[in-house]
C-alpha cells in the first residue's frame, strides 16, 4: 500500500477468517485504522467463564445443561450439537435443517471442535497457493491460537504442534499402533495420530483443559480456541473499532464503501483503503452476490461425513481411570491414495463419550447406565469418515428477491470411495470390528467453494482481490474441498490474502 498514513481497513467477519485477516493486518501494518464488522457479542453465551471447583460442581452442571437441552429438544439419538444447552441457527434446505448459520460473534468457533490440521502438497495440488506460499501464515496462526499435539505419523513437513498432546484412552493407542503398524492391499494406505486441537492444555494455564469429558456440551473453562476471545483480546491491543451489524455489500463508486443492517436499518460506512471478506463462505457469498449482481450460479460443497461405531476387544488396551477423558476427537487418520490421481480421505476417532447417549436416556435412568456406559468407554469407539469435496453434497446458491440465500440441491453425496476405505481398515484392524453400516451425517459445515479461484463465474486471482481494494478471505474462494478440517488452512490463508492486498 503505497501510503505512508495509517490505511483504514474493514473486516467483515467475525470468525476463524476475520482472526486471520486481522492476524496478517496488525503484523504488517500495526498502525492500522481497522473496522471490524461482526454481530453484537450480546449473541455470545458468557457462560464458559464459569469457574467449577471440583468433580461434582462440573457434574452438577452439565446435568442442567443436559435437563435443559432435553426439555427444549426431547430424548433423541444422537443429541443435536449445541452451545450450552442452546441450539444455533440452521439454513433450511428442502424443509429439512441443514448446515449451521454462522450468526454469532466468534462464528463457528463458538460450536466446533477444534482440530487444526495444514492442507499437504497433496491435498494442494490443484491450488494456485503452495505449502510454502502458506507455511509462514500457519506458524503465525499456531503462534496465535496455540495447538496441543505432538509429532508423529500424520506429521506434514513441519510440525505446528505447540502445546502439549491431550490425553489419549488406552483403547485409541491400541488403534493407533494397530494402523501404524499394519498393511493393506488396498487403494489406500492409512496412518494414525493424535489430534491437533487448539486447546489450552497448559497446566500452568488457569483456563487448562481438566479432561472432564463433557467438551461436546460447551467447554465450562472456555479451554477450547474461541474467535470471540481472540478478537477481544486484539480489540484491546490494537486500534480496531467493533461495528455491530450485518455486512450486505461493498461498492467502490466513491471510494471503499460497506452498507450494513444494523436492528433493520441500512446504513453506509465510507473511505475504506482496503476491504477484507472474512464471514465465512455462506455469509461472504452473499456479500458477493449482492455486490456484483449475481443472482444463481454458485456451487457450495460441503464436505459429507460417514459414521459408525468401532470396537475394540483387545484384552490389554482398557483403562482403569474412564472418568479423564475428551469427548472430542482423539484420534486422526489419514487415507493416502496409492494412485496420485486420486483423493485423499479423512477420518476421526472419539471415544465413547457420555453426551452420545445422555441426550437419549431419561436422567432418572442415568445412575444405572451410566457405570455400562464408562465401562465401554474404551471398547465402543465412534468413527467418522470425512470425504473429499468431489465425493460430497453440493448445492446451487440463489439470491431471492429480498437478497436472502436459497439453496437448492445439486450434487448428492457419492459413496462409491467408502468401501475402499473402510476395507482398507478392515484388512488393519479386523473385520470383526466392522459390525454396522456406515450412516451418513446432514453436514459437516465444512463449506466452501463457491467462488473459488480462477473459476468460471467470478474469476478471483490468488491475491484474492475481487473488486478494487476488496478481498476475499475465507473458504469461499477454495477451488475445491478436501477431506481434513479446513479451519487452520481458512485462517492462514485470510493472513496470506491479508499481507498480499495491503502490500499490493
Amino acid at each position: 500500500m503505497p501510503t505512508n498514513s495509517p490505511p483504514h481497513i474493514a473486516v467483515i467477519g467475525s470468525g476463524a477468517a476475520a482472526v486471520g485477516a486481522l492476524n496478517g493486518i496488525v503484523r504488517t501494518r500495526p498502525d492500522a485504522d481497522i473496522t471490524l464488522i461482526g454481530p453484537e457479542a450480546s449473541s455470545v453465551p458468557t457462560i464458559h467463564r464459569k469457574r467449577l471447583v471440583d468433580s461434582v460442581s462440573v457434574q452438577d452442571f452439565y446435568t442442567e445443561i443436559y435437563r435443559s437441552l432435553k426439555s427444549e429438544h426431547g430424548l433423541r439419538f444422537p443429541p443435536i450439537k449445541t452451545l450450552f444447552g442452546k441450539e444455533y441457527p440452521r439454513y433450511i434446505i428442502n424443509e429439512k435443517k441443514r448446515f449451521f448459520r454462522s450468526e454469532h460473534f466468534g462464528g463457528l468457533t463458538t460450536l466446533w471442535g477444534g482440530t487444526m490440521l495444514p492442507f499437504d502438497e497433496h491435498e494442494l495440488r490443484d491450488w494456485p497457493i503452495s505449502y510454502s506460499d502458506l507455511r509462514p501464515h500457519y506458524q503465525a496462526i499456531a503462534d496465535l491460537v496455540g495447538i496441543s499435539g505432538q509429532p508423529d505419523r500424520i506429521s506434514t513437513p513441519y510440525e505446528y504442534a505447540n502445546r502439549p498432546p491431550i490425553p489419549l484412552l488406552k483403547g485409541l493407542r491400541h488403534i493407533e499402533g494397530k494402523i501404524n503398524n499394519g498393511t493393506t492391499n488396498g487403494l489406500f494406505s492409512v496412518v494414525a495420530g493424535i489430534n491437533r486441537i487448539a486447546l489450552e492444555t497448559r497446566e500452568d494455564r488457569e483456563n487448562h483443559c481438566t479432561a472432564c469429558g463433557e467438551c461436546m456440551g460447551g467447554c465450562y473453562r472456555g479451554a477450547m480456541y474461541n474467535a470471540a476471545d481472540a478478537l477481544c483480546r486484539m480489540m484491546e491491543e490494537h486500534k480496531i473499532t467493533w461495528i455491530k451489524g450485518e455486512a450486505i455489500r461493498f461498492s467502490q463508486n466513491k471510494g471503499g464503501k460497506v452498507t450494513i443492517r444494523q436492528n433493520g436499518q441500512l446504513c453506509n460506512l465510507m473511505g475504506f483503503d482496503r476491504i477484507f471478506l472474512a464471514a465465512g463462505c455462506p455469509s461472504t457469498t452473499a456479500i458477493l452476490m449482492r455486490s456484483l449482481s449475481i443472482k444463481k450460479g454458485p456451487i457450495l460443497t460441503d464436505n459429507s461425513i460417514y459414521q459408525l461405531p468401532l470396537l475394540n476387544f483387545a484384552s490389554e488396551a482398557g483403562d482403569d481411570d474412564k472418568m479423564h477423558y475428551l469427548s472430542l476427537a482423539g484420534l486422526l487418520l489419514h487415507f493416502i491414495p496409492l494412485n496420485p490421481d486420486e483423493r485423499n480421505a479423512h477420518a476421526q476417532i472419539y471415544p465413547n463419550f457420555d453426551y452420545l447417549w445422555r441426550g437419549a436416556v431419561p436422567e432418572p435412568l442415568w445412575p444405572l447406565l451410566h457405570p455400562l456406559i464408562r465401562l465401554l468407554r474404551d471398547r465402543l469407539l465412534w468413527l467418522r469418515l470425512y470425504l473429499h469435496g468431489d465425493y460430497s453434497q453440493q448445492y446451487m446458491v440463489s439470491l431471492d428477491n429480498s437478497g436472502e440465500l436459497t439453496f437448492d440441491e445439486y450434487q448428492p453425496p457419492d459413496k462409491r470411495p467408502i468401501r475402499p476405505l473402510l476395507d482398507c481398515l478392515r484388512q488393519i484392524l479386523g473385520a470383526s470390528q466392522f459390525r454396522f453400516p456406515p450412516i451418513g451425517a446432514p453436514t459437516s459445515s465444512h463449506l466452501a467453494s463457491t467462488f473459488p479461484y480462477n473459476g468460471s463465474l467470478l474469476s478471483i486471482p490468488v491475491s484474492g482481490m475481487v473488486a478494487p481494494g476488496v478481498y476475499v478471505c475465507d473458504a469461499t474462494c477454495f477451488p475445491d474441498s478436501p477431506a481434513a478440517s479446513p479451519t487452520f488452512t481458512i485462517m492462514a490463508n485470510a493472513s496470506r490474502t491479508a499481507v498480499y492486498g495491503l502490500n499490493d
